[in-house]
């Protein structure tokens, strides 16, 4: 299902050269050949991406999670090895970038097709075929839909601010850069978690036992606590080398440190219960609930509050920032009371 469903887009995705070179009104027309040559040769590998998601879900399900970790380290050790030799070895510039992530994700599906035809696991995939259990099809896409739609509307979102980003100046976009990479390693914790908690919670709801779905989501909301702010001070105990190593100009680096700092704070205090807290009742079947409150959220405060601080209000790259943490704050107004009350109780399978 997940690769009907990519090839289904992914050409509309492929197919879509001119609208793509002017989301970055900045760039020049060498710069839109390397972005059409690089996503081209990226979306050629969502297929495999979709298998190796599919495989690695399947994998958490049957409690063997370590198997998907593995595969994915070596997926990156591929994709990493061949960014080095093609780039430096072959100087073969964007395309360096492209082939060996299509190439690593190649590996992964066909190494998570091999691991799930392995006799001992408690469910195996014995044979590919287009046979489907169609109530079964209908749950999963009464969840998986209103998930993937969400997703889709937050990447274009980025889309567009890093289109904003774009005309305030190579500074900027600079410390953008630096700041959603650095702090990704912020928030690793609280997206580990994130899977965990939807494993946990919605085998609670399974067995019905919505009161020992309340206290694991608690208990798992003080450990993501706890584990975020061990990663956000080690970003900033390394947040100085790790600046050093990007070598760019004083003013990118002084606004990449604000942003570093004032995703710290915020993802220390409010991160969770935006982001770890819904996953709790995306796995109780509250799907439409969540995916309305983070589009609405996302559109308005993210998206269109960010335009006018960053461009409008002359905040720049910093008020696109500080946009986002206002749309934390609003999803934590909608998420949590949904969670302290019941209506999230009665959408599992079944029930709603």
């Amino acid at each position: 299902m997940n690769v009907l469903l990519v090839n289904a887009f992914s050409p509309l995705a492929t197919g879509a050269r001119p609208s793509r070179g002017s989301i970055w009104a900045g760039g020049g027309g060498c710069n839109r050949l390397y972005q059409y040559t690089y996503y081209t040769t990226v979306e050629a590998s969502t297929p495999f991406l979709a298998i190796y998601g599919a495989g690695a879900a399947l994998f958490r399900v049957m409690g063997s999670s370590r198997i998907s970790m593995w595969v994915s380290l070596v997926m990156n050790v591929i994709n990493a090895a061949g960014n080095a030799i093609l780039i430096f070895g072959f100087h073969r510039g964007v395309e360096g970038v492209a082939i060996p992530t299509l190439l690593s994700r190649m590996f992964t599906a066909a190494a998570m097709l091999f691991l799930l035809r392995r006799p001992n696991l408690p469910m195996q995939v014995e044979k590919l075929s287009l046979r489907h259990d169609r109530r079964i099809i209908r749950h999963i896409l009464r969840y998986g839909v209103t998930n993937g739609l969400e997703s889709s509307m937050f990447q274009l979102g980025k889309i567009l601010l890093l289109s904003t980003v774009a005309v305030l100046g190579t500074a900027s976009v600079a410390a953008n850069a630096i700041g959603n990479t650095l702090c990704t390693f912020q928030c690793i914790a609280g997206n580990a978690v994130g899977l965990g908690i939807v494993t946990v919670v919605s085998q609670c709801v399974g067995a019905g036992d919505y009161q020992k779905a309340r206290l694991y989501t608690k208990k798992l909301l003080k450990t993501t606590y706890l584990c975020m702010s061990l990663c956000i001070l080690a970003v900033y105990f390394l947040m100085p080398a790790a600046l050093q190593l990007y070598n760019v100009s004083g003013e990118a680096e002084r606004c990449a440190y604000q942003i570093i700092w004032m995703h710290g704070l915020f993802g220390l205090l409010i991160w969770p219960l935006a982001f770890t807290l819904p996953q709790a009742l995306r796995a109780a079947g509250d799907t439409t609930f969540t995916m309305i409150v983070s589009s609405v959220s996302m559109w308005t405060m993210r998206v269109c509050f960010g335009i006018l601080l960053g461009r409008c209000l002359g905040y720049g790259v910093l008020g696109i920032w500080m946009a986002m943490f206002v749309d934390w704050a609003l999803r934590i107004a909608f998420f949590l009371p949904r969670f302290c009350g019941h209506r999230w109780e009665l959408k599992a399978i079944g029930q709603g």
